[in-house]
């Protein structure tokens, strides 16, 4: 769940581009990943923005960094990032398999603040979601979401995270993280 930088990595390589884009195209191609396309209303510019890439499963991230064996301990950082990548690549394969036609991006802002997905049906329904490894998420955690709401005003916003039940704040919708995906139209 990292933006991809695909210049920076083959300067760190000393390979070429195109040979880094060919690789992440590869797997890619084979389904250990996919990239997911930052959110802009300009086609144009979602070109320019670099995205992101998830592996298909979150214990394949573990097993390349040699953590496997490893538990993740809760709020840790590592814990933080497995929930995320967790709830993004559940998302998106339900709506596969429910042939829902989804799209899916992430938000990021000029200043940096960011929505961990955005789901846009095909009629046209926002959906921006932020995922907490948190009980209670408040505060500055919501940076985000507000942002979006300024250039999406009508999404809908959702905080995804561990609290034991429903409550809304300053109009998102912080669910606990099973319920996200019945917000959204899908069915578990």
């Amino acid at each position: 769940g990292n933006i991809i930088n695909f210049s920076n990595i083959a300067r760190e390589t000393g390979t070429s581009y195109q040979t880094i884009k060919e690789y992440f195209q590869i797997l890619e191609d084979t389904l250990v990943g996919f990239f997911l396309m930052p959110y802009s209303n300009s086609a144009r510019k979602r070109l320019v923005k670099h995205p992101k890439f998830y592996f298909f499963d979150t214990g394949v991230v573990r097993a390349l960094t040699g953590k496997a064996s490893v538990s993740l301990s809760p709020k840790t950082y590592e814990y933080g990032k497995a929930f995320e990548h967790f709830i993004v690549t559940e998302i998106i394969r339900l709506s596969e398999y429910q042939e829902k036609d989804y799209k899916f991006y992430f938000y990021q802002s000029s200043n940096h603040s960011e929505v961990d997905l955005i789901v846009e049906s095909p009629a046209g329904v926002v959906y921006a979601v932020e995922i907490k490894s948190k009980e209670n998420p408040s505060g500055s955690i919501f940076t985000g979401l507000k942002s979006f709401r300024e250039v999406c005003p009508k999404a809908k916003l959702y905080c995804a995270c561990l609290a034991s039940r429903k409550r809304v704040v300053d109009d998102i919708t912080i669910l606990p993280w099973q319920d996200v995906f019945s917000f959204i139209g899908l069915k578990c």
